[in-house]
């Protein structure tokens, strides 16, 4: 069994730079430690606030707290398990119960310089 290598030649992040620019008619708040997705009804309809590591709100110009239509979480397993212990809905339950199964490893990143494990992209960083 040989391994396969996958590269970001310009950073995962350079996905996420990629997305915020081309969805012009959504709002993105990234790089901010959120705790936990609240939910909250208004005028009937379920929507989200999103609580961070603070204790505060991500907030508006105002000072509101901002409530979201929708939630893109990119972040580990656990992590995600943890941010949506507030909501309280069987398909969430179930994703959590996914979730937890989830196990994860070390892993390795390496830097060199040996021509022979260069990768079609010409990167000599590779994860694993």
């Amino acid at each position: 069994a040989g391994s396969k290598w996958f590269d970001a030649p310009e950073g995962l992040s350079s996905y996420i730079d990629k997305l915020v620019a081309q969805c012009t008619n959504t709002q993105f708040h990234t790089n901010t430690a959120i705790k936990k997705l609240i939910p909250v009804v208004i005028d009937g309809e379920k929507k989200y606030q999103l609580l961070k590591d603070d204790g505060g709100f991500v907030i508006d110009g105002d000072g509101n707290p901002i409530a979201y239509d929708d939630v893109v979480v990119s972040t580990p397993a656990y992590v995600t398990s943890e941010m949506l212990s507030a909501l309280d809905d069987d398909t969430i339950k179930e994703l959590r119960e996914n979730l937890a199964k989830i196990t994860y490893y070390d892993t390795t990143v390496v830097f060199h310089q040996d021509p022979r494990y260069l990768s079609p992209n010409g990167t000599v960083v590779h994860t694993r």
